[in-house]
């Protein structure tokens, strides 16, 4: 009976030990985020990106934007959002103490799927990818094209010092 009761409470210490530490790697506030875009050539078969930066296959900013997140979209979407979240949804989402991830719908001006994933290395560290593939008509032929935006995030400050925050759509 006693091992039974020493099981019962070890269980009980590690789950709270995983609830703290997703608490304590998820903070709100200003985030210094530097992001590369690899898009596919024309040309090459979905998924297939240039290694080169030539011919704008890549797009990056180099030096840190400063980001402001909430507790809700740091809860639920990680560091890098699509560029659009106003026709997009996330799926499936998986939520453990140090990663996020989820798959990726867009539909209206973007059709296309993909996937999300945030890890956090540290509390003030997190890396960030989002793969995702355009499906768009042109005339009877439906052409694709995939992309992918990968981040690394720096925490600053819980005070976002006048940035304002990234605001999520209503769901529709």
């Amino acid at each position: 009976m006693l091992k039974k009761d020493v099981y019962i409470s070890l269980t009980c210490c590690f789950f709270a030990l995983g609830i703290g530490a997703q608490a304590q790697t998820r903070k709100a506030g200003l985030w210094d985020v530097t992001a590369i875009t690899r898009m596919q050539k024309p040309g090459n078969q979905v998924g297939m990106f240039s290694q080169t930066d030539g011919g704008g296959a890549s797009l990056s900013n180099i030096n840190p934007v400063a980001t402001c997140y909430t507790q809700d979209v740091i809860d639920n979407y990680g560091i890098l959002l699509p560029p659009s979240l106003r026709d997009c949804q996330l799926s499936n989402t998986v939520k453990k103490p140090l990663s996020l991830t989820a798959d990726l719908t867009c539909s209206g001006r973007t059709n296309g799927t993909g996937s999300v994933e945030t890890l956090w290395t540290d509390a003030d560290h997190a890396k960030s990818v989002i793969h995702f593939v355009v499906k768009q008509k042109q005339g009877p032929n439906t052409l694709s094209m995939a992309w992918t935006q990968e981040a690394t995030a720096v925490f600053k400050s819980s005070d976002c010092a006048g940035v304002r925050p990234r605001t999520i759509p209503p769901a529709r």
